[in-house]
């Protein structure tokens, strides 16, 4: 553990929220007392079941529990309310026993279960039915977020990557930065684009600037590059031919995939996907991957959950929209859901059981989440893998139509859907290797290449890995 790192990486975070939720700087010092000073004299008995380097953190990171002459509590960040308190550092250790109780087979490859390992050092703010928070593990001095009593199993698998803590701090410091996350003061107006929480003073944002700077850069490279290799003389994308016969039409770069006047008669109205349907480059090709055309102004009525009329901006009205779509369809009959299972889409789409398979963004929390729907299932050969090493059927390999490129478990937020701009990256390593082939219409081969991802000598091409460092294995 690099103590004086996780200090400065926490007091930082705690910094920022002071600030930027409208308070004087100079008062930090004085409102923001460190864990030990606060706490120290309590239980002086839980104190010696923490290892020197957590002792040590705690002597220098601050916190805020309440503002002054204010009644509200004060977040250390929107995934976690604040540094636990004495009593609830080993208030889990029941269950963590529980779960890696040896007599216990169903689930394989456990951790060794020790007295006082685990240590709940973040509690989560309400985010899950059952609460926990930021586990870290004194033995290997590693961490990770686990949000719910239910996600306790998951999180001690031995093929669960846990991380130091300057990760977990530097990946939250970093949301910061890209504007993800952002503190605010406490009657700052809202947006439909910002989905608020009680966990002040803490907003997390679906959309903001630099999650389309980093879309539209990784299609554009992708585009860009799929171009570049083109066979010579192949002609304009119908759609996107302006009816210039200019022999240097082909050398004029184009933007906007579908004309604005149709985007506002199909009801994609503001938002990240109108951002990027409007801003980004014209391919001047169909296939932007095997099987799969980019959405255009002609091939817009494709969308199957796009209602007829407008509604009001919001989380719950942000339908799935098809960017990237299959002249294969997805038929739910063929699916193996589970009793209660809803579909891909699940609630209000579970009605809809046939559409066009292809790259979907998600009404999820953040905006350039999407979902690849394929025409047919992949996994139960074993080889296929979501981004945080699981089959796609966790413990037990099985066929899924919609877990390709997913993301699995993450360890430090409880989103679970994987960004758009990382899929494109992923494509555009596939074009730059010579992966995927490219002939006059763009990318070449036909939707069966995506079975690739579940074998054993291509499986790894299509996870997206995770770009942290130190990440290990707990075990």
């Amino acid at each position: 553990m690099n103590v004086e790192r996780c200090i400065e990486l926490h007091n930082e975070i705690l910094r920022h929220a002071w600030v930027h939720s409208g308070h004087d700087i100079s008062q930090f010092e004085t409102v923001a007392r460190s864990w030990m000073n606060h706490f120290g004299n309590d239980e002086p008995g839980i104190l010696s079941d923490l290892v020197p380097e957590i002792r040590q953190f705690l002597q220098q990171a601050r916190i805020i529990f309440n503002e002054p002459d204010k009644s509200g509590g004060f977040s250390f960040f929107f995934w976690v309310d604040n540094l636990a308190t004495p009593s609830n550092f080993f208030a889990f250790e029941e269950m963590v026993e529980m779960a890696l109780d040896p007599a216990d087979d169903t689930v394989p490859m456990k951790c060794e279960y020790e007295e006082k390992r685990f240590l709940l050092l973040y509690t989560l703010n309400p985010l899950a039915s059952h609460n926990v928070g930021l586990l870290y593990d004194q033995r290997s001095h590693l961490c990770i977020l686990c949000p719910d009593f239910d996600d306790i199993e998951r999180v001690l698998w031995k093929r669960t990557k846990w991380y130091a803590l300057d990760v977990a701090l530097e990946y939250w410091l970093d949301t910061i930065r890209t504007g993800n996350i952002v503190a605010v003061p406490g009657k700052h107006p809202r947006s439909h684009f910002d989905l608020g929480s009680g966990n002040y003073p803490w907003r997390y944002m679906r959309f903001y600037k630099h999650m389309l700077d980093e879309t539209l850069e990784a299609f554009n490279n992708l585009v860009e590059a799929i171009e570049a290799r083109l066979p010579q003389g192949s002609s304009l994308n119908d759609d996107n031919d302006n009816g210039n016969d200019d022999d240097n039409d082909d050398h004029i770069i184009k933007y906007g995939l579908v004309d604005a006047d149709v985007l506002q008669l199909h009801n994609i109205s503001i938002g990240f996907a109108r951002e990027f349907v409007e801003k980004a480059r014209t391919p001047r090709f169909k296939n932007i991957a095997p099987g799969l055309e980019v959405i255009a102004t002609s091939t817009i009525s494709k969308q199957s959950f796009i209602p007829d009329t407008l509604e009001k901006p919001s989380k719950q009205s942000v339908p799935p929209i098809l960017l990237f779509y299959s002249k294969f369809d997805y038929d739910q009959s063929q699916d193996q859901i589970e009793p209660g299972g809803t579909g891909p889409f699940g609630y209000p789409y579970r009605n809809n059981t046939s559409f066009p398979a292809g790259l979907y963004l998600l009404q999820t929390m953040s905006d350039d989440s999407c979902k690849f729907i394929l025409p047919f299932s992949i996994g139960r050969k074993g080889y296929a893998r979501r981004t945080d090493g699981s089959f796609y059927g966790e413990n037990e390999p099985k066929d899924s139509f919609d877990d390709l490129y997913s993301l699995g478990f993450h360890p430090f937020e409880t989103t679970y859907a994987q960004n758009f701009a990382s899929i494109l990256q992923n494509w555009l390593g596939m074009v730059e290797r010579g992966d995927w082939k490219i002939d006059k219409n763009g990318v070449a081969g036909g939707i069966e290449i995506w079975k690739e991802a579940d074998t054993e000598e291509h499986w790894e091409k299509y996870v997206i890995k995770r770009n942290l460092d130190k990440s290990t294995l707990l075990c």
